[in-house]
């Protein structure tokens, strides 16, 4: 009975890791996102609310889908303003299929506990689910990101930034226990390398890497930001970006393409600097309704 209440528990409140998608080999794709220093102007010009970008193509044969890109404030508070906007715009887009940001992993719990873990996109994920339509996220394959940071660093360096994103990730959530940061270890670079058996071990390499900065428990959320500068934790978090952008990019146009009503949400920076990309690529005739205000023009 105990084994048949767990089966009944994890069915209902389970949630598991959407697959990635793959677009096809020939997604055309025009136009040049905007650089660290373009996206920073028009990021500072925005409030404290998501940023939407809403997109309509010409209605072709080709083109009949559509695309809802919702860029988020990151937040794991169930309260947070954007949620109520977030579920405003599925409820009119309609969306047939959705994306989000970010892997995601097992968990089993209710929606508000989903988004203490996993941030808006735990939003996303409960929505696709009660509607019952396909959910992907937009990240790359592990190989691809991977592949992308090993131009910058060796199998260690690179092992050491996945695990500081993850865990920096995780820290907006509020403190970081061990177990998780063992976690982290295992999963981020377990696969990698064995130099991180335990967090002793990351400590003493993280120091060596590094003896003029902070614990890395301490780091701002700016040291593994893409473009700000030539130290090795920013031209690797440039590749990843670079990487990701890439493959957000190819996947949101693919299946617009394919006809669906794509809603994808991700940090509103992403939003920001694919913008002209999408825009270009997509060739609309005018934003769609659902678009946010934009104050640089």
């Amino acid at each position: 009975m105990i084994t048949v209440a767990l089966g009944v528990i994890v069915w209902r409140l389970g949630w598991w890791a959407p697959p990635v998608y793959t677009p096809g080999s020939s997604v055309a794709v025009g136009g040049m996102k905007l650089d660290s220093m373009e996206h920073d102007v028009r990021y500072q010009q925005l409030d404290q609310s998501g940023y939407l970008l809403h997109i309509v193509p010409r209605s072709t044969a080709s083109a009949t889908g559509s695309l809802l890109f919702f860029g988020a404030l990151h937040s794991k508070d169930p309260e947070h303003p954007q949620l109520a906007a977030l579920r405003r715009a599925w409820t009119e887009f309609k969306p047939t299929v959705a994306l989000i940001e970010g892997r995601m992993s097992f968990f089993v719990g209710t929606v508000t506990q989903g988004i203490r873990v996993f941030g808006e996109g735990a939003m996303v994920y409960a929505l696709a689910q009660d509607t019952g339509i396909p959910l992907y996220t937009l990240e790359p394959s592990p190989v691809v990101e991977i592949a992308a940071l090993e131009e910058h660093g060796d199998r260690n360096q690179v092992a050491m930034f996945r695990v500081l994103s993850g865990y920096i990730s995780a820290r907006r959530g509020g403190p970081v226990s061990d177990l998780k940061i063992n976690q982290l270890l295992r999963k981020r670079a377990g696969t990698l390398t064995d130099a991180f058996p335990n967090i002793g071990a990351f400590d003493e390499y993280f120091a060596a890497q590094f003896p003029d900065q902070p614990n890395w428990r301490e780091l701002p959320e700016e040291a593994l930001w893409p473009g700000k500068t030539d130290t090795l934790l920013h031209r690797m978090a440039t590749r990843s970006n670079l990487a990701r952008d890439e493959h957000f990019t190819r996947t949101m146009l693919d299946l617009v393409r394919r006809g669906e009503r794509v809603l994808a949400i991700a940090g509103r920076s992403h939003t920001i600097v694919l913008e002209p990309v999408l825009w270009e690529s997509l060739q609309p005739a005018d934003r769609g309704n659902l678009s946010s205000p934009r104050p640089w023009e």
